[in-house]
Formats: C-alpha cells, structure tokens, sequence
C-alpha cells in the first residue's frame, strides 16, 4: 500500500482548459494524463476568475506526493513513462492555465505546495515537514511521553476533535 497524500487543486482557465485537466486526472485511458491519482473531486465556480471562465477545485488523494504523480523530474512517474503523462508545469503552459496545488503526506510527515501559470512566469515549489497526531484511546499526557508533543510546542487545546498538526502550509490561495 503506497503512502496516501491528500491534495487540494485549483485550476483557473477557459472551460475547455479545466475540463481536459480533469481528463488528465481521472482518465487513465487520456492521453497525456498523471499518474497514481485515486480520486480527484471537482467543485466549480470556488473564487473569483478574473479574466478566465472560472476557478475549480479539485480534491482528492494521490500515492505518495504530488511531485511524483503529477510533476516530471527524478523520482517521478512521468519520468519513467514516455509518451502518456504530462506534468503541472507541462499542463499549466500548454492548456494556458493557472494550477495551483497544495499537499499533506503525515505518513512520510511532508507537505507540499505548487503553484504554475499559464504564462510560465510563476512557479512556487516548496516543501515543508508536516506532522499529525491523533488522541484516539490516548490522553494527551500518553502521547505527550510517547512523542514528545510539548516539547514540539503542542498542548492539550490544540487538538481540535482529538487532531493536532505541526508543519506544512497555511492553504492561502493565490487563484
């Protein structure tokens, strides 16, 4: 079983542009597409367009990282398959769109953030350490000695429905 990473995607461009980046990926059988996507959600019309035909979101789960689904370079998918994939950058030029990703992995204890326009001009990639805690059956004093949570700067009020994280991104968007 691969790590999970959850990802949220905004995607701001004509009609046309966000409906074949949801081909690209949903559709194994699309040419190009990314790969190791298991779900991607679409919610249209999330923030103002500006000057494109609107803004959605998709969110979903993918293995491992967004890097190695849906960008190129070493360690990638894409990398070891010619021909059928494409990329965010790739996708982002080609269609003329703005895509921009955000992604948490606490299995591996990353997060992840994108960002790509359609003029090629802007590009944001970076990532941060990410970690989560789950209460479950446990006090906060049990995980506390097990893990070390003050001394990472957590206390019991952080955990909101018995979950608290350290690290990652504040999902600010800029589409």
């Amino acid at each position: 079983m691969p790590n999970l990473c959850t990802y949220a995607m905004r995607v701001r461009g004509s009609y046309e542009a966000i409906d074949e980046v949801e081909k690209r990926l949903k559709d194994y059988d699309h040419n190009p597409h990314f790969w190791r996507v298991f779900e991607a959600d679409r919610t249209d019309d999330v923030s103002d367009a500006g000057d494109a035909d609107m803004v959605t979101e998709f969110s979903g789960t993918c293995a491992w990282s967004v890097f190695s689904c849906m960008c190129k370079g070493d360690g990638t998918y894409a990398n070891d398959h010619d021909g059928e994939n494409t990329s965010l950058q790739e996708t982002a030029l080609e269609l003329g769109c703005d895509i921009e990703v955000y992604s948490e992995e606490p299995g591996i204890g990353f997060a992840e953030h994108y960002l790509y326009t359609g003029d090629g001009k802007t590009a944001i990639e970076e990532e941060r350490e990410y970690e989560e805690f789950f209460l479950d059956d446990s006090t906060f004093e049990e995980m506390d000695e097990q893990y070390g949570l003050t001394e990472k700067g957590l206390s019991e009020s952080d955990f909101e429905d018995g979950v608290a994280s350290i690290g990652g991104f504040e999902w600010i968007w800029t589409i």
